[in-house]
């Protein structure tokens, strides 16, 4: 019974949700008709949907709109419409991504710089970056970089056909001494592995749009309702 009424609940406020954002109008780029709360979720492929989101461009021009359940989605469809947008005006749209929730406040990638949100957390990671990676710091690097220059040589001419394997031991060796000051050496590739693995993880995870709660736009409501039945 307290399922069924939770469940109820949740249904409520979703079509509330919606009501209440479908009321607000803005001035939006162009795209294709949504549908009544589900938007435009169902027109978009589950694989490839950059390719759809080209022929949409060629339809609606360099920025499309989109609404998935709610949410809405800009997506920006040539190289000059990034430009103006990300790199002229970065300090009106450098906000970190709402639609990757799995990836960043369920798994924890928000505590990365990428797409930790901006504020003086954000600022304070930025300039230890900066120390480490300006174009005075990186000098310092060029002995490692010339090491490994010279290992990924020696074991291309031992063994060619291995060449995708080599670049990848030579380039993480040099990222790992880098980022944490180890060693990693070239037959020993089980901290480039694990950071692999964990890569790989994130890009599923990071899917846009892959799991409902990275489409709900009211999620932070089905939290609270969620935890408030489970302490019951």
């Amino acid at each position: 019974m307290l399922a069924s009424t939770a469940v109820t609940a949740f249904i409520a406020l979703a079509t509330l949700s919606w009501l209440a954002l479908s009321k607000k109008r803005f001035k939006l780029p162009p795209g294709p008709k949504p549908l009544p709360v589900i938007g435009n979720v169902l027109q978009v492929p589950k694989g490839h949907e950059w390719l759809q989101y080209a022929r949409w461009g060629k339809e609606y021009g360099p920025i499309l709109y989109l609404n998935f359940l709610g949410e809405r989605v800009f997506i920006l469809n040539s190289q000059q419409a990034a430009v103006d947008i990300l790199e002229k005006n970065m300090n009106v749209y450098s906000d970190r991504p709402r639609n990757m929730v799995m990836a960043s406040e369920l798994i924890g990638w928000n505590r990365a710089v990428a797409l930790n949100p901006g504020g003086a957390q954000h600022r304070r990671l930025r300039r230890l970056l900066s120390k480490s990676l300006n174009s005075t710091a990186v000098r310092d690097y060029r002995s490692l970089q010339e090491q490994s220059a010279q290992t990924l040589v020696r074991l291309l001419l031992q063994s060619p056909k291995d060449f995708l394997k080599h670049i990848r031991a030579t380039v993480g060796q040099s990222i790992v001494n880098i980022s944490y000051g180890h060693d990693v050496k070239i037959k020993d590739e089980d901290y480039i592995d694990y950071a692999e693995h964990v890569h790989e993880v994130f890009g599923i995870a990071a899917k846009p749009y892959a799991f409902l709660v990275d489409l709900v736009p009211f999620r932070e409501y089905y939290f609270q309702v969620s935890a408030a039945y489970h302490t019951l």
